[in-house]
This record gives structure tokens, sequence and C-alpha cells, in this order.
């Protein structure tokens, strides 16, 4: 099924403009209603940091960082090279994996370990037997393949990162519209990075942020790596300010005088959810089901 099927639009498919469901106009409101901003500015002395390392021969890199190092995937020519998606896992994209390792509070968790429908899901760190945020979402593909590349950004993310957002906004109504989740597309050497919000209460809007490609060219590894690393820094960024949201919301709920445990039992106002915005993989399973 198609994304808007679950009310899900994204203003990059040109589905709509085609079968003159939206004017170019009226694509460009959708796109620019409430507009979120999900890139900040870098911190002076870390964007200085990197632009040390704005360098494009081994000898350069092993002197800046000042101690031995191979550089193999460089040297080896690996980059250069078609490979199965563990290895680019494993290699390349790992600084996603690590990227949060400072934070104690969050935790990457892979597909094999948690039998998701993604590889990768950025989530709260905590145990079993409490309710845990999920913030990001990713998917991988060792290389771009036009039909099944284009479903996984355009259909599998977007449902991922719309059940996520229905999950933050459940639970934390009074903040619904400044709500946001993630999601990163891996596809060989380039990442993708989305952005899921709700301008409006039945809407799910996918923001197409930016893609990054890093070149097998060592010559070019300040000019790619360098923002591949940025970008990492900015999603994890963006996690870290939608996780203070929610515990700013939920702490500002709590009351110094004690008439507020009167109320505290009440019933909670409740943000609608249309059932059309469940995720057409669980649809599809109960439709099945059913026939059974």
């Amino acid at each position: 099924d198609h994304p808007a099927c679950s009310l899900i639009i994204d203003p990059e498919d040109k589905t709509y403009t085609k079968y003159k469901l939206f004017t170019d106009k009226e694509m460009n409101e959708i796109k620019t209603t409430k507009l979120k901003t999900f890139i900040e500015r870098l911190p002076p002395d870390f964007a200085n940091y990197l632009n040390n390392f704005n360098l494009s021969c081994a000898k350069e890199l092993r002197e800046q960082l000042q101690q031995p190092n191979d550089w193999e995937l460089y040297e080896s020519q690996a980059l250069e090279d078609m490979h199965e998606e563990s290895w680019y896992n494993s290699r390349v994209w790992f600084l996603l994996d690590t990227a949060f390792d400072d934070i104690k509070s969050l935790q990457v968790i892979e597909r094999t370990k948690i039998g998701h429908k993604c590889d990768m899901i950025i989530r709260e760190k905590k145990e079993k037997h409490e309710y845990v945020y999920e913030y990001c979402v990713g998917e991988s593909k060792p290389r771009y393949e036009s039909t099944s590349t284009i479903e996984e950004r355009a259909i599998k993310l977007p449902n991922s990162m719309k059940d996520m957002l229905d999950a933050l906004i459940r639970y934390n109504h009074d903040v619904h519209d400044d709500l946001a989740v993630f999601g990163v597309q891996h596809t060989g050497l380039t990442i993708t990075f989305l952005a899921a919000d709700r301008p409006s209460p039945y809407i799910t809007r996918i923001n197409h942020v930016t893609s990054k490609q890093i070149s097998s060219n060592i010559s070019l590894f300040g000019a790619t790596v360098l923002p591949v690393v940025v970008l990492v820094w900015q999603i994890k960024q963006q996690v870290i300010m939608m996780k203070s949201k929610i515990l700013a919301s939920q702490s500002n709920q709590a009351r110094q005088r004690s008439e507020w445990l009167q109320h505290c039992l009440d019933p909670e106002p409740q943000t609608a959810i249309p059932t059309t915005s469940s995720s057409t993989e669980f649809v599809s399973k109960k439709r099945k089901t059913n026939k059974q």
C-alpha cells in the first residue's frame, strides 16, 4: 500500500502531482507548514577539530592522529568494491552505532537482537519491565537497487517512523506539535537522513533532510567523510533534543502542592490518532489471519 493509505505524506513524492491529487502550490504548502529545523549549528571547537582531518592522503592523516593507523580501507582500495550489507555496517556505518556510547540513557539495537522489521533502532535504554521510547530507525542496503531502495526509503522507513511517532504522541500529547522521529538509510557508501513530524493532528510528514556520500578516493576524504561525521553528529543532537523535550514535558506535569494528587488518576485527554494510521505491515498480517 502507498504510505498515503496510512496518512503519511512525503512532499518529495511526485505521485501526488502526477495524478493531480495536489497542485505544486499545495505540495509546497504541505512541505513548509509548521516547518521544523533538523540541522543545528556545530560548536566551533568541534568544527575546528574535524577540520584538522580535512586532508587528502593517509600519511597526513596518520600525522594528524599522532599515532600509527593503517587506514586500510583506503590503502587496500576496499571502498572501491561492492560488499555485503554486513560489511558496510561493521566497517563504515559503525560510527552511527558508537555515536551514542556516551549517552547512558540511549542505546542502538540491531535487528538481529530485537526481531524488528528494520535494521536498527535508537531507543531509550531501560529494563524490559519499563515502556521504552524509540527515536530513530535505520535501514541498510549494500547497493542502490532502484525499486528496492526507493521502496524502503519511500514506504518501509516512513511506515516505521509513523508508528514510532504515534507512540510518542500517545504518551506525550501535551507536546505533540513539537515531536519528531528520525530515519536513516545506508545504501552502500551513501547515507540519507529523514525526519517525520506531524504539522496537523492526522498527517505524518516525511522530511528529506539531507544525503551524503563517502568517496572511495582518499584524496576526497576531507570533502566527503567529514560531512558524514557532521551528519551523524546532527542525528545524535536531534535524538538528544527530542528526548529532552519529552523529559521536560513529563517533569512539568509534577506539582509542588499536593492538590495535583486529587486528580492524578483522572482520565487524560487523548490526542486523536485515526485507525487508518496503523502500519500497513500489521494490517496485512491481520488480513492474512482473517482469511485463514
